[in-house]
């Protein structure tokens, strides 16, 4: 694999070990709602380390989780769609301060631990891969 490719590859997945770390203790900390923004930049990030893996191109300037998925190369279950579709928005609830506000309501302790884990899961899953 070419080396720039492998440098990307690296830069965007140690990116999203950064972002898992500042997730996690967040979420220990009791801030869901940040914690769950965070959440989005990990999976964002490990989706674009795939793209540029599977197409051995840069990874496109989306934030949608969807689209970035539908262009890995990775048959992600329907489970995992929804998964991804639910928490496109967790980009946008996390940048802008009215929005914010309602997440931050939205954020129970069961809320956020659902989607914190299924981050935590697709993180596993999806390093997983990428070392293949």
């Amino acid at each position: 694999m070419d080396t720039d490719i492998q440098k990307t590859i690296r830069y965007w997945l140690d990116g999203a070990q950064n972002d898992m770390n500042a997730a996690e203790i967040l979420f220990k900390g009791k801030q869901y709602a940040q914690s769950l923004f965070w959440c989005h930049l990990v999976l964002e990030k490990l989706l674009k380390a795939h793209i540029v893996k599977h197409s051995k191109t840069q990874a496109p300037f989306s934030h949608n989780l969807v689209l970035l998925s539908e262009n890995t190369g990775i048959d992600f279950s329907e489970e995992q769609r929804v998964s991804l579709a639910e928490m496109n928005g967790f980009n946008l609830m996390g940048r802008y301060p009215d929005e914010m506000m309602f997440f931050t309501k939205k954020c129970t302790p069961q809320f956020a631990k659902k989607y914190f884990s299924i981050t935590q899961n697709f993180f596993q899953w999806l390093t997983e891969i990428l070392s293949q």
